[in-house]
C-alpha cells in the first residue's frame, strides 16, 4: 500500500511540473516596475522644480502652464498676515480712543478676521477647484485618446 501512494504522488510531480521549463513549477517573474505616463521616473528636487516651472510659468504668453496653483499658498500667507496686522492696527487704535473700544476690538475684531480669513480661504479654493476640474479633464482625455 505504501508503494502505490509513492507512485500516486511521484505521478502527481510529474503533471504538475510537465509545463514548466526545467521540470520545476516556481511562478514567472513579473516585469519590473514602471511609473504610469506622465510621471518622472526618476526623483527631482520638489523645491528646485518648482520654482524653475514657477518663473517659466510667468514667463509663458502663451498661457499653456499656470502659476496660479502654484502662488495660492503664498497669496494665502499674505492674506492672513495682512488680515492680522489689520486687526492689530485697529486693535492699537481702539485701546488708544478708549479701553471699552479696545476690549471690543479685540474679541469681536479677532472674530471678524478670522471670517474674513476664512472666506478667503474659501474664494482660494473655489478657484483651485476649476483648475483641478481642468487637470482632471485633460488626463481623462489623454486616456481616451490613447
Amino acid at each position: 500500500m505504501a508503494g502505490t501512494h509513492g507512485q500516486a504522488r511521484s505521478d502527481q510531480d510529474e503533471k504538475s511540473n510537465a509545463g514548466a521549463p526545467g521540470g520545476s513549477s516556481i511562478p514567472p517573474v513579473p516585469p519590473p516596475y514602471s511609473p504610469p505616463s506622465g510621471f518622472p521616473s526618476h526623483p527631482t528636487s520638489p523645491s528646485h522644480t518648482s520654482t524653475r516651472e514657477f518663473f517659466a510659468g510667468l514667463f509663458d504668453f502663451g498661457f499653456t502652464a499656470f502659476i496660479t496653483p502654484k502662488a495660492v499658498k503664498v497669496v494665502y500667507v499674505i492674506i492672513a498676515i495682512l488680515l492680522a496686522l489689520d486687526w492689530f492696527a485697529f486693535l492699537v487704535v481702539g485701546f488708544a480712543y478708549s479701553a471699552a473700544l479696545g476690549i471690543l476690538v479685540l474679541t469681536v475684531g479677532l472674530v471678524v478676521a478670522l471670517l474674513w480669513l476664512v472666506m478667503y480661504r474659501i474664494l482660494l479654493e473655489f478657484v483651485m477647484m476649476f483648475f483641478r476640474i481642468g487637470t482632471d479633464v485633460r488626463a481623462i482625455k489623454e486616456q481616451r485618446d490613447l
